[in-house]
């Protein structure tokens, strides 16, 4: 189940968006995260292959009924 989590540079890569632009879909909400700080001030995300992949789903138009 860990390996299927993504790392934000990996997760924009696949978006092809860059990481500024996965972060403002992360504070927005608009992806489910795990947030892996480990007691930092920096917050660390990581996204699993299937919220990633429900997100794409959920901006796709036109989906066939």
């Amino acid at each position: 189940m860990v390996s299927n989590l993504l790392s934000p540079a990996e997760t924009a890569e696949i978006l092809v968006v860059c990481t500024k632009t996965f972060r403002i879909h992360i504070n927005a909400g608009e992806i489910a995260h795990v947030n892996n700080n480990c007691g930092t001030e920096r917050e660390h995300w990581l996204v699993h292959q299937s919220d990633l992949q429900a997100f794409v789903e959920s901006c796709t138009r036109g989906k066939p009924s």
